[in-house]
């Protein structure tokens, strides 16, 4: 069966058709707590994403955070590694299509597959010219880290833009839980490879200690 309801934060919101029952019963179908912290991460920065190119991995069929991101982004691309949520993902996008400043498409990718990143958005995003990659929770499973970092090391510039500032340069912005068996402990030595750097974000930095409490109920 599917619900419609609609998800805000501050004075922006999104209509959502969400799935229930057990014919739904896969991980692309729910949205999960830490896909509503990075929703609120992005809804906070909404003026530094105008005019990005965004790349959201593992969408899922509500991609609360690409969805937010499109008020005010250039190009948006929402993917998932599983088709069967891809077409609710797309009756989410037409449904908000009318509050977007960005193009938004919708793409199957698995990870871990450079030919696919490369061709998914034709002549639209050419590969490597995202400014924001977003991905919550797809830190789940020790087997699933190495090819997301692959993908997120493909997708962003392969070397520093020296007309940009610090914060001007190309991002992934990842939330996530830390998961039983500790597949988070495969990050550090996957980011030396990949020559790439990280720092943590202080929720506190974005969040209201009221919102940090309802969000965590």
């Amino acid at each position: 069966a599917l619900t419609r309801g609609t998800e805000s934060i501050g004075d922006h919101s999104l209509d959502l058709y969400l799935a229930e029952g057990e014919d739904f019963d896969f991980t692309g179908e729910v949205i999960w707590p830490a896909a509503r912290i990075l929703a609120h991460w992005v809804v906070a920065n909404l003026p530094a994403l105008a005019g990005k190119n965004v790349l959201e991995l593992g969408a899922g069929s509500s991609p609360l955070s690409g969805l937010f991101a499109a008020l005010t982004a250039k190009n948006v691309v929402l993917t998932d590694g599983e088709p069967a949520v891809l077409e609710r993902c797309r009756q989410n996008v037409r449904l908000n299509s009318s509050k977007f400043a960005a193009n938004c498409l919708v793409r199957h990718l698995p990870w871990g597959d450079g030919a696919a990143l490369a061709t998914m958005t034709g002549e639209t995003i050419p590969a490597q010219k995202f400014d924001v990659l977003l991905g919550s929770d797809v830190i789940y499973s020790e087997v699933s880290v190495p090819p997301l970092m692959e993908t997120i090391d493909a997708a962003l510039p392969a070397a520093v833009d020296p007309t940009l500032t610090a914060d001007q340069q190309p991002y992934c912005l990842l939330c996530y839980e830390h998961r039983t068996g500790n597949p988070q402990r495969h990050i550090p030595p996957l980011l030396l490879q990949h020559h790439l750097i990280s720092s943590e974000i202080p929720l506190a930095s974005f969040l209201s200690e009221a919102q940090r409490s309802a969000l965590s109920d």
